[in-house]
């Protein structure tokens, strides 16, 4: 019997629950709990939170208050996977930090500079807790929307008030309520608890000034990490570390997809270019390690583009038949003419674990139709950093499906150039809203 089956015994009955009269009373005394509790500091902090809906930018058009726009932007954000991710983590770090630091600086009408800060705090926060998120993966728990809902409450904390301590609280609180699934991977429902995780971080960042007492969440012996990993988990937490290396830990992505594919994708990318078009490959295998063996072993499914965002045999047949894995490449998977060297190389394809590799390490051996072989394989710590120019020039094509490149060109240029006046709603109010005309003398920056 699944779910279904069992809630499906339910409805028949109901009417007899409802007629008791022992319903209604429970109905009335939780009526007069929360009318007795009603001046209590929690709920009190809890309404403190309702807001104007005017208070903070969604990317792409309308406004919300601070925690609905901080959702809705992370889920914007995190929809294509096309987001980076802080590589020892494995937390789609930009995707909960972004969103919490930009509502909660639009609310408060602070400063770019500050909005800066708050997202290079909560990238060292990130990096503290860094060991953790493979272990959370493995053990079927979402690394961005656990881990990183906390990480992003501590930056929301630090953004509101410039202060540890209550940045420490707000993340105490988020991990009381954080939580997230690997079984959403290849499903809509990725993006939206990446939403209700950084949701969940902006309304712990708020509530860490209303004065409400807060249990140690994350750090506890009874605490999220130990409760999910065991108590020795927290021993691996970066302590008395101030994490200088947090930024440079972060690795945009190339091709917007699952990070833990990434290796197997850059590796039949250079055997293409070794070997010319995918018409001369017989055969293709791909050894991956065993943070991503779901993934390797997921077949493509036709026409389901979040489903081929996590597959392997997809990615890698596409890279090989085409040189690229781009965002048109997950429109329409697999269902286009043109995707016929793509349904053949996937059709050839097989997929090994080797216990061995690292997250994202992996090797591509392909055999031809001369019967010759071929291999090529990825490490990211022989890799090098996406270059600035790679950057900039992803960021206008991605904007380029939204916006006008008159207002990407200001966003552009607020983002990397905007100085101490620059304040974080002059940022916001370019995500939206009719295309604009630089003021003369201003143009495109590069990097």
């Amino acid at each position: 019997m699944d779910l279904e089956e069992q809630f499906a015994l339910f409805p028949a009955s109901l009417a007899g629950d409802v007629a008791t009269r022992r319903l209604r009373l429970l109905v009335l005394d939780a009526l007069g709990a929360g009318l007795a509790g009603h001046p209590h500091p929690a709920p009190t902090a809890l309404r403190g939170l309702a807001a104007s809906p005017a208070e903070a930018q969604l990317i792409g058009a309308g406004r919300g208050d601070a925690i609905t726009a901080s959702a809705a932007n992370a889920a914007a954000i995190h929809a294509l996977d096309f987001d980076d991710t802080h590589g020892a983590s494995l937390v789609h770090v930009s995707s909960v930090l972004v969103p919490v630091c930009l509502a909660l600086a639009e609310r408060e009408d602070l400063s770019l500079e500050r909005f800066l800060q708050a997202y290079a705090f909560g990238l060292r926060c990130t990096a503290f807790g860094q060991r953790l998120g493979p272990m959370l993966n493995g053990a079927g728990f979402h690394t961005t929307a656990v881990l990183g809902s906390v990480v992003a409450a501590a930056a929301g904390g630090w953004i509101l008030a410039r202060d540890v301590r209550r940045a420490a609280t707000a993340a105490e609180l988020a991990a009381t309520t954080a939580m997230g699934l690997t079984a959403s991977f290849g499903t809509d429902t990725k993006p939206v608890q990446v939403g209700l995780g950084t949701a969940n971080a902006t309304r712990a960042a708020l509530l860490s000034g209303s004065g409400i007492s807060a249990p140690r969440g994350f750090t506890a012996r009874d605490g999220l990490v130990a409760g999910l990993l065991g108590p020795d988990a927290l021993a691996l937490l970066r302590w008395d570390d101030r994490c200088d290396d947090a930024v440079e830990g972060v690795v945009p992505k190339p091709y917007p997809c699952c990070y833990l594919i990434h290796g197997a994708i850059r590796s039949a990318l250079g055997l293409r270019e070794t070997v010319g078009g995918g018409d001369r490959i017989e055969a293709v295998q791909v050894t991956i390690g065993p943070l991503a063996a779901g993934l390797a072993l997921r077949p493509a499914v036709p026409g389901d583009s979040q489903a081929a965002r996590f597959s392997t045999a997809y990615c890698v047949a596409r890279a090989l038949a085409t040189g690229h894995v781009s965002v048109a490449d997950f429109d329409d998977p697999l269902r286009r003419p043109a995707d016929a060297e793509t349904r053949r190389l996937v059709d050839r394809l097989t997929t090994t674990v080797d216990d061995s590799l690292g997250p994202v390490c992996a090797r591509v051996r392909v055999r031809l139709a001369s019967g010759q072989e071929r291999e090529s394989s990825f490490d990211p710590a022989t890799s090098g950093a996406m270059p600035a120019d790679d950057l900039v020039a992803k960021f206008r094509s991605n904007a380029a499906r939204s916006v006008p490149a008159d207002r990407a060109a200001l966003v552009e240029d607020t983002v990397l150039t905007g100085g101490a006046g620059t304040t974080a709603r002059s940022l916001a109010r370019l995500l939206a809203g009719p295309p604009v005309t630089p003021a003369r003398g201003g143009g495109r920056t590069s990097c």
